[in-house]
Protein backbone atom coordinates (compact mmCIF):
# COMPACT_ATOMS: atom_id res chain seq x y z
CA UNK A 1 0.00 0.00 0.00
CA UNK A 2 1.10 3.47 -0.67
CA UNK A 3 0.05 6.91 0.74
CA UNK A 4 -1.32 9.81 -0.79
CA UNK A 5 1.40 12.86 -0.64
CA UNK A 6 -1.28 15.29 -0.28
CA UNK A 7 -3.64 14.09 2.42
CA UNK A 8 -1.80 10.91 3.20
CA UNK A 9 -4.48 8.48 3.11
CA UNK A 10 -3.32 4.84 2.20
CA UNK A 11 -4.14 4.26 -1.70
CA UNK A 12 -4.65 0.89 -3.49
CA UNK A 13 -2.73 0.83 -7.14
CA UNK A 14 -4.27 3.90 -8.08
CA UNK A 15 -3.42 6.60 -10.55
CA UNK A 16 -4.82 9.24 -8.20
CA UNK A 17 -5.76 9.73 -4.64
CA UNK A 18 -9.71 8.59 -3.92
CA UNK A 19 -9.88 11.31 -1.63
CA UNK A 20 -8.26 14.09 -2.58
CA UNK A 21 -8.13 13.49 -6.04
CA UNK A 22 -4.16 14.09 -6.35
CA UNK A 23 -2.08 12.11 -8.90
CA UNK A 24 0.06 9.67 -7.69
CA UNK A 25 3.27 8.80 -8.76
CA UNK A 26 3.09 5.28 -9.42
CA UNK A 27 3.00 4.62 -12.80
CA UNK A 28 1.92 1.14 -12.87
CA UNK A 29 -1.35 0.57 -14.31
CA UNK A 30 -3.82 0.44 -10.99
CA UNK A 31 -5.98 -2.28 -10.33
CA UNK A 32 -9.27 -0.94 -10.46
CA UNK A 33 -11.76 -1.92 -7.85
CA UNK A 34 -14.78 -3.19 -9.29
CA UNK A 35 -17.89 -1.11 -7.93
CA UNK A 36 -21.11 -2.99 -7.66
CA UNK A 37 -23.51 -3.22 -10.44
CA UNK A 38 -25.47 -0.60 -11.42
CA UNK A 39 -23.29 2.23 -10.20
CA UNK A 40 -22.89 4.99 -12.07
CA UNK A 41 -19.54 5.70 -14.61
CA UNK A 42 -17.03 8.35 -15.23
CA UNK A 43 -18.42 10.56 -16.90
CA UNK A 44 -14.90 11.03 -18.27
CA UNK A 45 -13.41 7.99 -18.87
CA UNK A 46 -16.40 5.89 -18.25
CA UNK A 47 -14.97 3.80 -15.59
CA UNK A 48 -16.99 1.95 -12.96
CA UNK A 49 -17.21 4.73 -9.72
CA UNK A 50 -19.31 3.88 -7.03
CA UNK A 51 -19.36 6.01 -4.83
CA UNK A 52 -15.42 7.52 -5.11
CA UNK A 53 -14.95 11.11 -4.74
CA UNK A 54 -12.32 11.20 -7.34
CA UNK A 55 -12.25 8.58 -10.31
CA UNK A 56 -9.12 6.32 -9.66
CA UNK A 57 -8.57 5.88 -13.35
CA UNK A 58 -8.34 9.87 -14.56
CA UNK A 59 -8.97 11.60 -11.27
CA UNK A 60 -12.30 13.47 -12.63
CA UNK A 61 -14.08 15.23 -9.51
CA UNK A 62 -17.23 13.17 -9.21
CA UNK A 63 -18.85 15.36 -6.51
CA UNK A 64 -21.43 15.99 -9.20
CA UNK A 65 -22.54 12.86 -9.87
CA UNK A 66 -25.78 11.13 -7.83
CA UNK A 67 -24.19 8.52 -6.02
CA UNK A 68 -26.55 5.41 -4.66
CA UNK A 69 -27.23 5.00 -1.33
CA UNK A 70 -25.50 1.71 0.25
CA UNK A 71 -23.53 0.46 2.99
CA UNK A 72 -20.73 2.01 2.62
CA UNK A 73 -22.18 5.47 1.94
CA UNK A 74 -21.68 6.64 5.41
CA UNK A 75 -17.98 4.77 5.73
CA UNK A 76 -17.23 6.83 1.84
CA UNK A 77 -18.83 10.25 3.07
CA UNK A 78 -16.11 10.81 6.03
CA UNK A 79 -13.30 10.70 2.74
CA UNK A 80 -15.65 13.01 0.88
CA UNK A 81 -14.10 16.37 0.52
CA UNK A 82 -16.33 19.20 1.45
CA UNK A 83 -17.07 21.32 -1.07
CA UNK A 84 -15.28 24.57 -1.17
CA UNK A 85 -17.46 27.83 0.01
CA UNK A 86 -18.40 30.22 -2.97
CA UNK A 87 -16.37 32.88 -3.43
CA UNK A 88 -18.07 35.85 -1.71
CA UNK A 89 -17.11 38.73 -4.08
CA UNK A 90 -16.77 41.97 -1.59
CA UNK A 91 -18.83 44.74 -2.69
CA UNK A 92 -17.51 48.20 -1.43
CA UNK A 93 -21.03 50.25 0.33
CA UNK A 94 -22.21 52.69 -1.64
CA UNK A 95 -21.61 56.15 -0.05
CA UNK A 96 -24.37 58.06 -0.02
CA UNK A 97 -23.76 61.54 -2.52
CA UNK A 98 -24.41 64.45 -0.17
CA UNK A 99 -26.11 67.27 -1.49
CA UNK A 100 -24.36 70.39 -1.86
CA UNK A 101 -25.76 72.62 0.78
CA UNK A 102 -28.90 75.05 -0.90
CA UNK A 103 -28.06 79.04 0.13
CA UNK A 104 -29.96 80.15 2.92
CA UNK A 105 -32.92 82.18 1.40
CA UNK A 106 -33.18 84.47 4.28
CA UNK A 107 -29.31 85.62 3.12
CA UNK A 108 -30.54 85.96 -0.16
CA UNK A 109 -31.58 89.27 0.08
CA UNK A 110 -28.53 90.48 1.92
CA UNK A 111 -26.90 88.89 -0.73
CA UNK A 112 -28.50 90.52 -3.50
CA UNK A 113 -28.13 93.76 -2.07
CA UNK A 114 -24.45 93.41 -1.47
CA UNK A 115 -24.13 92.86 -5.32
CA UNK A 116 -25.85 95.67 -6.25
CA UNK A 117 -24.72 98.05 -3.95
CA UNK A 118 -21.28 96.93 -5.08
CA UNK A 119 -21.80 97.28 -8.83
CA UNK A 120 -23.59 100.84 -8.31
CA UNK A 121 -20.20 101.71 -6.42
CA UNK A 122 -18.35 100.58 -9.35
CA UNK A 123 -20.03 102.34 -11.62
CA UNK A 124 -20.57 105.50 -9.84
CA UNK A 125 -16.26 104.91 -9.63
CA UNK A 126 -16.67 104.60 -13.57
CA UNK A 127 -18.76 107.60 -14.35
CA UNK A 128 -16.93 110.47 -12.15
CA UNK A 129 -13.17 108.94 -13.80
CA UNK A 130 -15.44 109.53 -17.64
CA UNK A 131 -16.56 112.99 -16.27
CA UNK A 132 -12.85 114.20 -15.02
CA UNK A 133 -11.17 113.33 -17.83
CA UNK A 134 -14.37 114.80 -20.41
CA UNK A 135 -13.64 117.69 -17.81
CA UNK A 136 -9.74 118.18 -18.59
CA UNK A 137 -9.55 120.55 -21.32
CA UNK A 138 -7.62 119.22 -24.79
CA UNK A 139 -5.59 121.86 -26.29
CA UNK A 140 -5.23 122.69 -30.01
CA UNK A 141 -2.83 121.23 -32.68
CA UNK A 142 -1.45 124.76 -33.95
CA UNK A 143 1.64 125.34 -35.75
CA UNK A 144 4.24 125.72 -33.22
CA UNK A 145 3.12 122.81 -31.35
CA UNK A 146 2.41 120.13 -34.61
CA UNK A 147 5.33 117.47 -34.88
CA UNK A 148 6.80 117.22 -38.15
CA UNK A 149 7.91 113.57 -39.31
CA UNK A 150 11.50 113.52 -39.26
CA UNK A 151 14.02 110.30 -40.13
CA UNK A 152 15.16 107.67 -37.93
CA UNK A 153 18.35 109.78 -38.13
CA UNK A 154 17.35 113.02 -37.09
CA UNK A 155 16.22 113.84 -33.84
CA UNK A 156 13.03 115.80 -33.07
CA UNK A 157 11.67 118.31 -30.31
CA UNK A 158 8.59 118.88 -29.60
CA UNK A 159 8.48 123.32 -29.41
CA UNK A 160 7.21 124.50 -25.93
CA UNK A 161 3.46 125.61 -26.51
CA UNK A 162 3.19 129.73 -25.49
CA UNK A 163 0.28 130.00 -22.69
CA UNK A 164 -2.23 132.76 -22.75
CA UNK A 165 -4.26 134.28 -20.11
CA UNK A 166 -7.68 132.61 -19.48
CA UNK A 167 -10.01 135.30 -20.64
CA UNK A 168 -12.85 133.79 -18.30
CA UNK A 169 -10.44 134.21 -15.32
CA UNK A 170 -11.93 137.67 -13.97
CA UNK A 171 -15.88 136.98 -14.40
CA UNK A 172 -17.57 136.37 -11.19
CA UNK A 173 -21.72 136.07 -10.58
CA UNK A 174 -23.58 138.53 -8.72
CA UNK A 175 -25.48 136.60 -5.66
CA UNK A 176 -28.70 137.60 -4.01
CA UNK A 177 -28.52 139.99 -1.93
CA UNK A 178 -32.11 140.80 -0.74
CA UNK A 179 -33.11 140.97 2.55
CA UNK A 180 -28.94 140.15 3.75
CA UNK A 181 -27.56 142.44 6.38
CA UNK A 182 -25.23 145.73 4.46
CA UNK A 183 -22.35 144.17 6.58
CA UNK A 184 -22.41 140.71 5.14
CA UNK A 185 -23.15 141.50 1.65
CA UNK A 186 -20.15 143.86 1.07
CA UNK A 187 -17.56 141.57 2.55
CA UNK A 188 -18.87 139.39 0.11
CA UNK A 189 -19.42 141.95 -2.60
CA UNK A 190 -15.31 142.97 -1.80
CA UNK A 191 -14.00 139.72 -1.91
CA UNK A 192 -15.72 139.01 -5.49
CA UNK A 193 -13.27 141.92 -6.55
CA UNK A 194 -16.47 144.15 -6.96
CA UNK A 195 -16.91 147.65 -5.88
CA UNK A 196 -20.21 148.59 -4.03
CA UNK A 197 -22.28 152.01 -4.17
CA UNK A 198 -24.59 152.76 -1.37
CA UNK A 199 -28.37 154.37 -1.46
CA UNK A 200 -30.52 154.17 1.14
CA UNK A 201 -34.78 153.90 0.82
CA UNK A 202 -37.72 153.74 2.98
CA UNK A 203 -39.40 149.78 3.15
CA UNK A 204 -41.98 148.39 5.79
CA UNK A 205 -41.14 144.67 4.74
CA UNK A 206 -37.65 145.03 4.70
CA UNK A 207 -35.29 145.39 8.62
CA UNK A 208 -33.28 148.37 8.79
CA UNK A 209 -29.80 148.19 7.52
CA UNK A 210 -30.78 145.07 5.54
CA UNK A 211 -30.54 145.04 1.65
CA UNK A 212 -33.89 145.70 -0.43
CA UNK A 213 -32.43 145.18 -3.88
CA UNK A 214 -29.52 145.18 -5.99
CA UNK A 215 -28.68 146.89 -9.48
CA UNK A 216 -27.59 144.12 -11.51
CA UNK A 217 -29.71 141.04 -10.16
CA UNK A 218 -28.52 138.42 -8.67
CA UNK A 219 -26.58 135.62 -10.99
CA UNK A 220 -25.91 138.50 -13.68
CA UNK A 221 -22.01 137.53 -15.04
CA UNK A 222 -19.84 141.05 -13.89
CA UNK A 223 -16.41 141.36 -14.26
CA UNK A 224 -13.75 142.19 -11.16
CA UNK A 225 -13.82 145.36 -10.52
CA UNK A 226 -17.55 146.40 -11.69
CA UNK A 227 -19.54 148.19 -9.67
CA UNK A 228 -22.52 147.10 -7.99
CA UNK A 229 -25.36 149.53 -6.70
CA UNK A 230 -26.80 148.09 -3.18
CA UNK A 231 -30.71 149.69 -2.14
CA UNK A 232 -30.18 149.37 2.15
CA UNK A 233 -33.80 150.14 4.14
CA UNK A 234 -34.45 152.66 6.40
CA UNK A 235 -37.51 151.30 7.54
CA UNK A 236 -40.54 152.11 7.57
CA UNK A 237 -41.84 155.55 6.61
CA UNK A 238 -42.00 158.35 8.59
CA UNK A 239 -44.98 157.33 10.33
CA UNK A 240 -46.03 155.86 14.20
CA UNK A 241 -47.99 152.88 12.15
CA UNK A 242 -48.17 149.71 10.79
CA UNK A 243 -49.91 149.90 7.79
CA UNK A 244 -50.52 148.47 4.61
CA UNK A 245 -54.00 151.05 3.08
CA UNK A 246 -52.79 154.44 2.78
CA UNK A 247 -55.38 157.35 1.47
CA UNK A 248 -52.77 159.81 -0.21
CA UNK A 249 -54.36 163.13 -0.57
CA UNK A 250 -52.55 165.82 -2.43
CA UNK A 251 -53.88 169.32 -3.45
CA UNK A 252 -53.27 172.31 -5.51
CA UNK A 253 -54.73 175.20 -3.27
CA UNK A 254 -58.14 173.64 -1.91
CA UNK A 255 -58.69 171.21 -4.72
CA UNK A 256 -57.11 167.90 -5.05
CA UNK A 257 -57.04 164.15 -5.31
CA UNK A 258 -57.51 161.38 -2.82
CA UNK A 259 -55.72 158.43 -3.54
CA UNK A 260 -56.11 154.69 -2.04
CA UNK A 261 -53.18 152.58 -2.24
CA UNK A 262 -52.36 149.05 -0.73
CA UNK A 263 -49.08 147.26 -0.38
CA UNK A 264 -48.39 144.52 -2.34
CA UNK A 265 -45.15 142.31 -2.49
CA UNK A 266 -43.46 145.05 -0.84
CA UNK A 267 -44.63 147.70 -3.13
CA UNK A 268 -47.57 150.33 -3.00
CA UNK A 269 -50.04 149.77 -5.27
CA UNK A 270 -52.59 152.17 -6.54
CA UNK A 271 -56.33 150.51 -5.64
CA UNK A 272 -58.57 153.81 -6.73
CA UNK A 273 -59.09 157.60 -6.96
CA UNK A 274 -61.30 160.32 -6.01
CA UNK A 275 -62.00 163.97 -6.39
CA UNK A 276 -61.87 165.65 -3.36
CA UNK A 277 -60.84 169.12 -1.48
CA UNK A 278 -58.70 170.11 1.06
CA UNK A 279 -58.78 173.36 4.08
CA UNK A 280 -59.10 177.21 2.32
CA UNK A 281 -55.59 177.22 3.22
CA UNK A 282 -54.21 174.19 2.17
CA UNK A 283 -52.35 171.39 3.38
CA UNK A 284 -49.73 172.52 6.06
CA UNK A 285 -49.74 172.73 9.69
CA UNK A 286 -53.18 172.72 11.77
CA UNK A 287 -53.75 175.12 14.45
CA UNK A 288 -57.16 176.01 16.11
CA UNK A 289 -59.32 177.71 13.56
CA UNK A 290 -56.18 178.01 10.42
CA UNK A 291 -58.39 176.29 7.89
CA UNK A 292 -55.61 174.26 7.17
CA UNK A 293 -55.74 170.50 6.64
CA UNK A 294 -52.93 168.78 9.01
CA UNK A 295 -49.53 167.61 6.89
CA UNK A 296 -48.08 164.06 7.68
CA UNK A 297 -49.23 160.48 7.82
CA UNK A 298 -52.18 159.75 10.36
CA UNK A 299 -54.45 156.60 11.25
CA UNK A 300 -57.83 156.86 10.13
CA UNK A 301 -59.96 156.38 13.17
CA UNK A 302 -63.31 155.82 14.37
CA UNK A 303 -66.57 156.48 11.64
CA UNK A 304 -68.96 158.72 12.33
CA UNK A 305 -72.40 158.05 10.95
CA UNK A 306 -75.89 157.98 11.55
CA UNK A 307 -77.15 154.73 10.12
CA UNK A 308 -75.77 151.59 8.96
CA UNK A 309 -72.55 151.40 6.44
CA UNK A 310 -70.34 148.37 5.13
CA UNK A 311 -67.16 148.86 6.77
CA UNK A 312 -65.18 146.68 9.37
CA UNK A 313 -64.11 149.71 10.78
CA UNK A 314 -64.94 151.02 14.18
CA UNK A 315 -67.97 153.46 13.97
CA UNK A 316 -69.80 155.94 16.59
CA UNK A 317 -73.89 156.04 15.36
CA UNK A 318 -74.29 159.68 16.18
CA UNK A 319 -77.71 161.68 16.96
CA UNK A 320 -78.99 165.42 16.28
CA UNK A 321 -76.57 166.03 19.74
CA UNK A 322 -73.23 164.98 18.81
CA UNK A 323 -70.81 167.28 19.59
CA UNK A 324 -66.45 167.72 19.27
CA UNK A 325 -65.20 170.54 21.94
CA UNK A 326 -63.60 172.94 20.22
CA UNK A 327 -62.50 174.88 23.29
CA UNK A 328 -58.46 175.28 23.83
CA UNK A 329 -59.10 175.39 27.36
CA UNK A 330 -61.37 172.66 27.73
CA UNK A 331 -59.76 169.20 29.15
CA UNK A 332 -62.44 167.94 26.66
CA UNK A 333 -60.74 169.50 23.90
CA UNK A 334 -61.48 167.23 20.87
CA UNK A 335 -62.90 164.92 22.26
CA UNK A 336 -66.10 163.65 20.61
CA UNK A 337 -69.67 163.88 23.25
CA UNK A 338 -72.62 164.43 23.32
CA UNK A 339 -74.28 167.98 24.15
CA UNK A 340 -75.94 166.56 27.85
CA UNK A 341 -72.19 165.68 28.77
CA UNK A 342 -70.30 168.90 27.39
CA UNK A 343 -70.16 171.28 31.06
CA UNK A 344 -71.54 174.60 30.87
CA UNK A 345 -69.97 177.27 29.10
CA UNK A 346 -67.53 175.07 27.48
CA UNK A 347 -67.27 175.87 23.40
CA UNK A 348 -67.92 172.69 20.73
CA UNK A 349 -69.27 172.16 16.87
CA UNK A 350 -72.23 170.48 16.45
CA UNK A 351 -71.19 167.94 13.92
CA UNK A 352 -73.78 165.34 14.50
CA UNK A 353 -76.58 167.60 12.89
CA UNK A 354 -74.82 167.84 9.35
CA UNK A 355 -74.43 163.90 9.72
CA UNK A 356 -78.15 163.40 10.62
CA UNK A 357 -79.93 166.38 8.24
CA UNK A 358 -78.83 164.72 4.96
CA UNK A 359 -75.58 167.27 4.41
CA UNK A 360 -73.59 164.48 5.17
CA UNK A 361 -73.24 160.75 4.42
CA UNK A 362 -70.57 159.83 6.77
CA UNK A 363 -67.29 161.16 8.53
CA UNK A 364 -63.91 159.01 9.42
CA UNK A 365 -62.10 160.67 12.03
CA UNK A 366 -58.69 161.84 11.52
CA UNK A 367 -56.52 161.16 14.54
CA UNK A 368 -53.95 164.02 13.90
CA UNK A 369 -54.50 165.18 17.75
CA UNK A 370 -55.49 162.21 19.09
CA UNK A 371 -58.70 159.73 18.40
CA UNK A 372 -61.96 162.20 19.51
CA UNK A 373 -62.94 159.06 22.06
CA UNK A 374 -60.81 160.21 24.95
CA UNK A 375 -58.34 163.15 25.74
CA UNK A 376 -54.76 160.71 25.41
CA UNK A 377 -52.63 162.55 23.24
CA UNK A 378 -54.72 165.16 22.81
CA UNK A 379 -52.31 168.55 22.09
CA UNK A 380 -55.13 171.55 23.10
CA UNK A 381 -54.98 174.43 20.12
CA UNK A 382 -53.49 171.76 17.03
CA UNK A 383 -57.07 171.57 15.57
CA UNK A 384 -60.17 169.94 16.63
CA UNK A 385 -63.29 168.28 14.46
CA UNK A 386 -61.19 167.27 11.42
CA UNK A 387 -61.58 164.43 9.23
CA UNK A 388 -62.45 162.60 5.92
CA UNK A 389 -66.35 163.62 5.01
CA UNK A 390 -68.75 162.53 1.92
CA UNK A 391 -70.80 165.12 1.47
CA UNK A 392 -73.73 165.31 -0.43
CA UNK A 393 -73.84 167.87 -3.19
CA UNK A 394 -70.55 169.79 -5.00
CA UNK A 395 -67.43 169.94 -3.12
CA UNK A 396 -65.73 173.31 -1.73
CA UNK A 397 -62.68 174.50 0.38
CA UNK A 398 -63.50 173.55 3.96
CA UNK A 399 -62.12 174.47 7.51
CA UNK A 400 -59.49 171.51 7.56
CA UNK A 401 -61.47 168.79 6.62
CA UNK A 402 -61.16 166.62 3.16
CA UNK A 403 -64.12 166.10 1.47
CA UNK A 404 -64.99 163.43 -1.12
CA UNK A 405 -68.22 162.95 -2.56
CA UNK A 406 -71.00 160.71 -0.40
CA UNK A 407 -71.04 158.55 -3.16
CA UNK A 408 -67.27 157.70 -2.90
CA UNK A 409 -67.33 157.62 0.53
CA UNK A 410 -69.55 154.51 0.82
CA UNK A 411 -67.26 152.94 -1.77
CA UNK A 412 -64.11 154.04 0.07
CA UNK A 413 -65.85 152.26 3.52
CA UNK A 414 -66.17 148.86 1.56
CA UNK A 415 -62.63 149.07 0.96
CA UNK A 416 -60.72 150.05 3.87
CA UNK A 417 -59.74 147.07 6.43
CA UNK A 418 -58.84 147.47 9.65
CA UNK A 419 -57.13 144.47 9.62
CA UNK A 420 -54.68 146.75 7.28
CA UNK A 421 -54.48 149.23 9.39
CA UNK A 422 -55.33 152.19 7.40
CA UNK A 423 -54.08 155.89 7.11
CA UNK A 424 -54.31 159.25 5.42
CA UNK A 425 -51.40 160.65 3.64
CA UNK A 426 -51.82 164.76 3.10
CA UNK A 427 -48.73 165.86 1.52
Amino acid sequence: MKRCPRCGTEQADHSFCSRCGAKLTETTPPQVDVPPSGSKKCPKCGVAVGNWIYCNNCGADLRGTVRPADKNATQNAEFSTPPEPPVQKIVQPIQPVQPKPKPNNSQMPVIITAIVAAAVVIAAVVLVILLLNSDKPKPAPSESSAVSDVSDTQSSTVPVTQVTSDPYADLVYMPICRNQPLADVKKQLTELGLKVEEKYTFSRDIKKGNIVSQNPDGSTQLKKGDTVILYISKGSETSPYDYSQKLTVTASGSSGKAVLYERKEGDWSQVVSYNATVGRNGIGTTTEGSATSPKGVHRLGVVLCSQAVSTNLNYYRVTGDTCVVDDTSSSYYNCILERSFIPSGTHYDNIGNGLTNGTTYATIYIEHNGSGLSSAGVVRGNGSAIGVRGQYGSLSATLGDVDISAGDMQDLLSRLDANKHPVIELK
